[in-house]
């Protein structure tokens, strides 16, 4: 996790959800969040790497 800055109490914060490297059985979930009333990126980080087993 690479925290880049802090939030306070009463900032409007917003986060962001988004996949990357989609392949055919797999992904990678990755967020970033911001400060919108400071204008700051506050946290950016890859959370997993989702794929399906093939079943036989």
């Amino acid at each position: 996790m690479q925290y880049l800055a802090e939030a306070k109490y009463g900032d409007e914060l917003s986060v962001e959800l988004a996949m990357e490297n989609l392949a055919e059985k797999s992904f990678e979930l990755v967020y970033r969040m911001s400060n919108l009333s400071r204008n700051r990126e506050l946290d950016q980080e890859f959370l997993c790497g989702v794929g399906a087993r093939l079943m036989k």
